[in-house]
């Protein structure tokens, strides 16, 4: 197996090297020493620095000047845990899903204003590919995203949609943001969201939310199948079998109803 290229780009090599440095000065650092540790001129370290406070990886200490790690890095870490304790939870249920349908299914969470997929399974013999993991796509043209918003605070909501460009998709993709708000109470009230070629029109989707023991919905559970292979039958039989997975995905996660 040929060895992957690692393509090296300074300045972001850098930045990791200066976080990295930060990060093992349990004490801080302040940028003088942390320039000359890591062999840079003071202004390039206060630049690459500077930029990593904005975003909120570092935080400078006023009285000391010296710089620790920021609440974005927790911010990460909880990611991190968040998305390894849901795939190990739904692990069986996301393959009795895909055995029993035999199409590609989906997890995901809503990070900022994007739906992230942290597990995907192809069905055997399925036309629908598995989606990358990490990858981002917005709310407003899946059912992923439907699911995951449908019963958060409608303000919450508005402010995502207002940040977002809600750019058609497909010719049946929802643009309008009190069109999307409407789509949502549908959602609520059937308790699964349906994408109907909206994000592509080769396929369509169901997805339903996963709760927490607070009762929160924490992630989206999703199956998409051929456009082609979408009737009235198939949708029953998808969502039958959705809704018993994420019930069951929930219930490990200490949900009860």
């Amino acid at each position: 197996m040929a060895e992957k290229t690692i393509y090296s780009v300074q300045s972001v090599e850098r930045s990791l090297n200066l976080l990295e440095a930060i990060a093992g000065c349990e004490n801080g650092i302040r940028i003088k020493d942390l320039a000359e540790r890591e062999n840079l001129h003071l202004s390039t370290a206060h630049r690459l620095v500077s930029l990593l406070e904005h975003r909120g990886y570092v935080e400078q200490e006023p009285e000391s000047k010296k710089y620790f790690l920021g609440m974005k890095v927790l911010q990460l870490q909880g990611y991190l845990f968040k998305s390894r304790r849901l795939n190990d939870v739904a692990a069986q249920e996301l393959k009795r899903i895909v055995y029993s349908l035999g199409e590609t299914t989906h997890l995901a969470v809503l990070s900022e204003d994007s739906v992230v997929y942290i597990e995907s399974l192809e069905g055997v013999g399925s036309v629908i590919s598995r989606a990358p993991i990490g990858k981002k796509v917005h709310i407003y043209s899946t059912a992923l995203g439907k699911a995951l918003t449908a019963w958060k605070p409608q303000d919450e909501v508005e402010r995502i949609l207002h940040r977002t460009e809600m750019a058609p998709k497909t010719p049946n993709t929802i643009t309008d943001v009190q069109a999307y708000l409407n789509e949502l109470s549908k959602v609520k009230l059937n308790g699964y969201a349906v994408d109907r070629q909206e994000h592509s029109m080769i396929s369509c989707c169901i997805a339903a939310p996963i709760r927490d023991h607070r009762n929160e919905v924490v992630a989206a559970v999703s199956v998409s199948c051929p456009a082609h292979d979408f009737t009235k039958e198939s949708e029953d039989r998808i969502v039958r079998e959705l809704m018993s997975t994420a019930y069951n995905i929930s219930v490990k996660l200490g949900y009860s109803h």
